[in-house]
């Protein structure tokens, strides 16, 4: 696969189909023949074919001169499915096999031409030399296959008190309604499986990254997971949930499916607005007086946003403050996400276009679907999806738990508004910590009386704070990084991670002992849970 290449392949594909031939895809996969669509009924197939049942193509009335070419390791066209088509056809001039090729790959492969057109162009040539009006088919196969699924993972189907409460953990849920109206769905754990009401210890919020939401905390097993270790330490342990995400779609005035008034809006006011209202209202609640608080990728932007403002108060309530692949500066990233951000002049217009002016990336019932049924079957191997987070975020195959990719991609992505994205893509090209950039020196003037974007600075922050990182980040990158390490004023421990991507932070099966038991210990000299 050429890398270079992918967001033109991503940029032309895929191009579309009506749903009934995706049905009848499937009617394949259930039924393992290669047969005309049915339509659900004898009574209906019969007004369609004149029989009861569809009826089956035969490939023995083929005679056309064919060449096949066809791969061990293409998950689409398997190789017992292939072996009908041998059985069967009656004029095989030419097979070839090739044991590495994916299905793709007899399309984009940078070693098509060698290991396939010139030998396909060959053949052509000898039963059809002037290589017009041709009466040749060229094989390149979509599978069949009937193998079944295997049970998928309960944890699939959970919400987040449910996925709390079947690890035997107590969950609350709380609104928290925000200065500008929006109401956010927030979960506590306010203790361990051996606790009780009487041992609730001292209140930590854990803040999810982009396109995440709490569950992202607690996706693992008790023991791998950092808000269930936080709690049977003795934390009273709080998760949050930006305006925007799957828990955090509601507001007093705006209907989230209706208005796109609901969507105006960026990390600035999750900065602003949610992380304030969420820490002071578990104040309130707690009686206590300081929180510690922990992120992950734009868990870290808003608390390092806010906290480090010049006229925030909110630092004097925070004690401890650990950032996993926290991410400041994005002009270095890696991702191909960086594809996906526009032309510098103007990726505002480039997102609006492109995807609207509302949500981007909502949690679906489709995306659930698809985790159960593809990333956790027999057909489709879970590391076709692992691979797909590891494009995003950077490769790790020894640190993920590919058994738990279907519950992973179950809950994610949970959604937020294109405008957020859109601020993100304004942070790749300007390289710039900055607030949201309206487009002209007046509309900026509006928001912000100045013509430019306000600099946030975290200089200003003086939280004992804890730095877990990886050179192999591709969203928080090396370059990236050290406008942190040149700023921050209190940094109290920081650890250095080979070979863990962004999401390792929160997934890994290595991080509780890699990070989490750092984290806490560093936790308890700040913020000790009594």
């Amino acid at each position: 696969m050429n890398e270079t290449r992918i967001p033109v392949y991503i940029a032309h594909e895929p191009d579309g189909t009506s749903v009934k031939n995706m049905i009848h895809f499937a009617q394949g996969v259930q039924t393992n023949q290669f047969q005309a669509y049915d339509y659900g009924s004898a009574q209906k197939n019969q007004l369609h074919y004149n029989q009861t049942t569809p009826p089956e193509y035969d490939l023995q009335r083929l005679k056309i001169p064919t060449a096949i070419f066809y791969s061990g390791k293409d998950w689409l066209a398997d190789p017992v499915d292939v072996a009908y088509i041998f059985d069967n056809l009656q004029n095989l001039v030419y097979e070839k096999y090739i044991p590495e090729y994916n299905h793709l790959d007899f399309v984009w492969a940078l070693s098509a031409n060698k290991i396939i057109y010139y030998d396909l162009l060959n053949v052509m040539k000898k039963y059809h030399p002037y290589l017009s009006s041709l009466l040749f088919f060229v094989l390149l196969f979509y599978s069949v296959s009937s193998l079944p699924l295997r049970e998928h993972d309960p944890d699939c189907d959970l919400n987040i008190t449910q996925l709390i409460q079947s690890k035997g953990y107590p969950c609350e849920e709380h609104k928290i309604l925000t200065n500008d109206g929006y109401i956010l769905g927030v979960f506590r754990i306010p203790y361990g499986r051996n606790g009780s009401l009487s041992t609730i210890g001292r209140p930590v919020l854990l803040q999810h990254g982009l396109l995440d939401s709490a569950t992202t905390w607690v996706m693992n097993f008790p023991d791998q997971s950092l808000a269930f270790m936080l709690a049977d330490v003795g934390y009273d342990v709080w998760l949050g949930n930006v305006r925007g995400n799957y828990y955090s779609r509601a507001h007093t005035k705006y209907d989230p499916d209706r208005d796109i008034e609901f969507w105006d809006f960026s990390w600035d006011d999750m900065a602003r607005d949610d992380l304030p209202s969420m820490i002071y209202y578990i104040l309130n609640v707690t009686k206590n007086t300081q929180i510690g608080y922990v992120g992950h990728s734009q868990g870290t932007m808003i608390a390092f946003a806010e906290f480090g403002h010049p006229n925030s108060v909110l630092q004097n309530n925070v004690s401890f403050y650990g950032a996993l692949a926290p991410v400041v500066h994005l002009g270095h990233i890696r991702s191909p996400l960086k594809y996906l951000f526009g032309h510098s002049k103007d990726p505002e217009h480039f997102w609006h276009v492109l995807f609207g002016y509302k949500d981007f990336l909502p949690s679906s019932n489709t995306i659930k679907w698809l985790a159960k049924h593809a990333c956790g079957s027999v057909i489709f191997d879970p590391l076709i999806c692992e691979n797909i987070l590891f494009v995003i975020c950077g490769p790790d195959k020894k640190n993920m738990n590919n058994t738990r990719m279907e519950v992973y991609i179950s809950h994610e992505p949970d959604g937020t508004s294109v405008k957020n994205m859109i601020h993100f893509a304004q942070m790749y090209f300007s390289n710039q910590f900055q607030a949201y950039d309206y487009g002209s020196p007046e509309k900026n003037q509006l928001h912000y009386n100045q013509t430019t974007p306000p600099i946030y600075s975290i200089r200003p922050m003086k939280i004992p704070t804890a730095i877990f990182w990886s050179p192999d980040d591709w969203l928080a990158d090396v370059d990236d990084m050290a406008f942190i390490f040149d700023n921050i004023q209190n940094l109290v421990y920081e650890k250095y991670i080979p070979g863990y991507n962004h999401l390792d932070f929160v997934w890994a099966v290595t991080a509780n002992k890699i990070i989490y038991e750092d984290l806490i210990n560093q936790m308890q000299k700040y913020h000790p849970f009594k």
